[in-house]
Parts: structure tokens; sequence; C-alpha cells
């Protein structure tokens, strides 16, 4: 009698025991798939050679007299993106809605006039930022280097202007030196900003105030060309 008693208490908890396991497995069962997040990121701001991968509006600061100068904006088109994507809001075309940004420190190396022209040559290093909230404001330079640095760069350049006409123009050599703190999350996708390379620059502008004695400022537009094949990405 009382073997079978003990028989019966096992088989019991047998039964117990089996019960909780099949609960459980028809919660794993039923749980919901978790999508993997994917950790390559899509590349920007790089395109096939000799075709435009960028452009840029900006403004100019050059100080004859100390040898300073600057350039700070932001991007109105990168190759792989949508240009309306590139606004807070799709508010297009308008500095502080902008979420990629420019800013240049640079030096004049020399300068020399061309009959009335001024020819100056420059050396700069550039960074390329991303800002969530952006509040780019041309009358704060500083402003432009907002956000997360995706992209560093160095430029030798020249630059031709007219103190007659105001007009201004440049040839620049941008090597793209890094992609600053990396990937970046942009609309729910992970996206790096170009890689090292090379690309030409080319831009044209207007004075808004002509000063042989201290700053001159221009507003300007930009053109980047991809000018050679770029490295592998894992080379970075």
């Amino acid at each position: 009698m009382r073997t079978n008693r003990i028989l019966r208490l096992v088989l019991v908890a047998l039964f117990v025991t089996l019960g909780l396991l099949t609960q459980d497995s028809g919660r794993v069962a039923r749980a919901e798939p978790v999508p993997a997040a994917s950790d390559k990121p899509r590349m920007v701001g790089v395109s096939p050679l000799g075709t435009i991968d960028r452009r840029q509006v900006f403004q100019v600061l050059v100080n004859q007299r100390t040898g300073e100068a600057k350039a700070f904006g932001y991007f109105m088109y990168i190759h792989g993106l949508e240009e309306n994507d590139l606004y807070l809001d799709n508010s297009r075309k308008h500095e502080s809605k902008a979420f990629v940004t420019l800013y240049i420190q640079g030096r004049i190396t020399r300068m020399h006039r061309n009959g009335r022209l001024l020819v100056f040559q420059l050396q700069s290093k550039s960074v390329i930022s991303f800002n969530a909230t952006p509040d780019g404001d041309f009358s704060d330079p500083e402003s432009f280097k907002h956000g997360v640095p995706i992209a560093t760069g160095d430029e030798n350049g020249s630059f031709t202007y007219d103190p007659e006409t105001g007009d201004g123009t440049g040839d620049v050599r941008l090597r793209q030196t890094g992609v600053g703190d990396g990937p970046f999350e942009f609309k729910g996708e992970l996206i790096q900003f170009g890689e090292v390379g090379n690309h030409d620059v080319s831009w044209r502008g207007k004075a808004l105030r002509y000063n042989p004695f201290g700053w001159t400022r221009l507003f300007c537009t930009a053109t980047t060309v991809q000018a050679a094949p770029a490295p592998p990405s894992d080379g970075l």
C-alpha cells in the first residue's frame, strides 16, 4: 500500500512538472520575433568618380591683416539622401533648419595681387557635423559646430577676390581624413558620411562686407565632386 501511495505521488509530481514545462514552452513559442539590428551603416556623400556628391551654402570670413580665414554653413545636397530630408520639417534652404553643417578653420599662406584682383592661398581643416536639433545662425559661426562630428578633412585651396565688384571664386582640394565620431542615426537609419578620399570643391560668392584691414565676409555656394575612388571603408 505504501509503495502504491509513493508511486501515485511521484506520478502526480511528474504530471505537474510536465504541465509547467508545457506552459513555459508555449510562452516561448508565442513570443514575437525581435528583428536583428544591422550594424552596417549606409554610406552617403560619395558618388562615382567625376560626379557631384555634395553641395553647400556657406559664408566666408577672411582677415587680410591677421591671416585668419573661416567658412561655415550647411549642406543642401548630399549624394544618397533626399534633399528635403536634410532639413527639419522639410523647411528647405534655411541654415537654422539644416541637419548637416560645415565649419572650416584656416590660414592664409600666401597673398598677392593680379591686377585689381586679390589672390589668396589657404590651408584649412574642416569638420562636418550632424545636429539633430538644428540651430545654425550665420551671425554666430560657432553654431555650425554644434552637434556630433561626422567627418573631418584637410583642405588646400585658392581664393580670388575682386574688391571692385565683390565677386569671389575658389577652388579647393579636399582630403577627407576621417568620419568623426563614426556612423550616426538619421531618420531611423544608420548612416556614414563619406570615407577617406579626395574631393574637388568649386565655389563662388559675393561680398557682404569688404574690409582690407579686418574681416571681409562673403556669401557663397559650392559644388563638391568626387575626385578619386575612396579606399574600402574598413580601412578607416
